[in-house]
Order: C-alpha cells, then structure tokens, then sequence
C-alpha cells in the first residue's frame, strides 16, 4: 500500500497474510531499536535476537537423515572392497550425498571410487553398522553397504573411477572438505569403494553421507 507522507515522499506499507487471510504484525527491531520489517530464513536466538544458520549437512544430521560408516583394521599391502548400493530413488533429492575419508598409519594407500560396478559375488550385507548421526531418531537410509564376510564381494566389472586419492606413508587423510569433495550418487546404481595399501598397516575408511527426505 503507497501513500504520500506530508514532505511528499511516497512511502510504501508491506502488509503479509498468513494461509488462513490474516494479517501478519510487522515486528520492530526488538534490540536495535530500528523500527521496520525484519525477515529471517530461521529461527532467531531468544537472548541476541539473531538469525540462526547453520550448514545445510549439519542440519540433516538434526533431521535425522545423515549417517555414517566405519572401518578400522589392518589392509596389509592388499585390497579392502566396499559396495555402496543405491536402490531406485528421486534423484538430487533423496539420491545419497556421499563424502569419504581415508586415514592410514604404517602404509601409503589410495582411495577410489568407481561407478557403474558389477559383481560376481554380492558380499555380506553390513548396513546394520551405518548409523543414524542424530541418535535421538531411528530408523535406516535407503542406500545398502555391503562388504566381504559371510558372502564374499567380489567385482566383476570394476566400473567408471570417478574419484580417486593417495595417502602419504605415516598419518594422513584424505577427502573430508566437504565442499569440493562430496558426491552426489546416482539413483539405482552400484558403486565400489576401494582403498589399496602399499605396504602393511592399519586404515580407517569413513563413510559419511546423507539423504534428503525433504521433512
């Protein structure tokens, strides 16, 4: 709504309506003292009256649809498989978004990631270990992981490599800036997870990813 104040200044009023037609208050500016129309993406700190934001990873964890897998042990101058399955999802939305990283300690290691593999032998469910981040909220991810145990895994066809790293001999990690590094996987496809050692030593491989569930 426009009006002419007495300088003849044309001044402008936004009046909001919620869903059921009402009108909105406008809110001043509790703690500056400016008075005005103030709009926040998110809830505002009840002492400083702030925006709060955080990282939009963080906050699938507080929903409940971030997740993690882990595995620690000796690799020693061989190959440690790991399937991640992806079922029929829509994808960019509920498609897994995938960040790994690699630590070894004795040994140099790479870490790969292949898309598009194929399996002589499917390997041994393990999803039960992918766990909720938010451990006030249960429940399982869509996406399977799948390792050598009771059934062994073993690849067919290794696939397209789409990402691939090396590990220095002595500590190190690789693929933790999320930023650059996170991948958004594929619906209804196979992906190899691979760390190859080059002499004896221990690794952690860590698994990280979420799915979005739009809630």
């Amino acid at each position: 709504m426009a009006d002419v104040n007495a300088n003849g200044i044309i001044t402008q009023e936004v009046i909001l309506y919620d869903e059921n037609g009402d009108v909105i208050p406008v809110v001043a500016g509790a703690n500056t003292g400016v008075k005005g129309l103030r709009v926040f993406g998110g809830p505002t700190d009840p002492m400083s009256d702030v925006p709060v934001v955080i990282e939009f990873d963080h906050h699938q964890v507080h929903e409940g649809e971030a997740w993690k897998w882990n595995f620690i042990g000796a690799v020693n101058a061989t190959t440690k498989d790991v399937r991640f399955s992806v079922p029929a999802l829509t994808a960019t939305t509920r498609t897994p978004h995938v960040l790994m990283e690699l630590i070894a300690d004795n040994a140099s290691a790479t870490l790969g990631l292949y898309e598009g593999t194929t399996w002589t032998a499917a390997g041994t469910d393990d999803s039960a270990r992918i766990f909720n981040r938010n451990r006030n909220i249960a429940g399982a991810p869509n996406s399977k992981i799948y390792v050598a145990g009771v059934t062994a895994l073993t690849p067919n066809a290794l696939g397209t490599l789409i990402e691939s790293g090396y590990i220095f001999t002595g500590k190190g990690a690789m693929s933790i800036d999320r930023g650059t590094m996170e991948w958004d996987l594929k619906s209804n496809t196979e992906y190899l997870i691979r760390v190859v050692t080059v002499g004896s030593g221990t690794v952690l491989l860590r698994v990280n990813f979420y799915e979005d569930k739009g809630v």
